[in-house]
């Protein structure tokens, strides 16, 4: 399974969602593996400059095109060998809420099922959020 979308407070998610009998083998939340996925160039003799250009370039929803990003979603999947996406997003955070519909698109032409959950936290609204999981799960089989 992988893990997309925007900022999750709590990790409780992926521990849900391995309890349910499914692994997380990655993620592509805004503040998760994106930024230890990439090495900054050492051979810059700037180093702040360098470092810089290395989390500029993180292809997050806030910070590149929708198609740069869906080919680095759509790489991460192949990568991981993922059966299915499940994508978080945050009720009222408008990028990555306008993403979705792309990449969900995108993602299902490429063979890969999705499953969207909108919370206002992750915390608040967890039996419903297990139970979408639970039946998402069951579908892939």
């Amino acid at each position: 399974m992988m893990l997309t979308g925007g900022f999750l407070s709590s990790p409780r998610l992926i521990s849900l969602i391995e309890r349910l009998g499914a692994g997380v083998v990655c993620e592509d939340l805004c503040i998760g593996m994106q930024y230890f996925s990439g090495l900054v160039d050492t051979e810059d003799p700037d180093p702040l400059r360098a470092l810089a250009r290395r989390y500029l370039s993180i292809p997050s929803a806030r910070m590149v095109d929708t198609e740069a990003r869906w080919d680095y979603l759509l790489r991460t999947a192949e990568e991981f060998h993922v059966d299915g996406i499940i994508y978080f997003a945050l009720k009222f955070d408008d990028i990555y809420l306008f993403e979705y519909p792309y990449l969900r698109n995108k993602f299902q032409k490429a063979g890969y099922p999705t499953l969207f959950i909108e919370a206002e936290n992750f915390l608040t609204n967890v039996g419903q959020i297990e139970t979408r999981i639970q039946a998402f799960i069951e579908m892939l089989g």
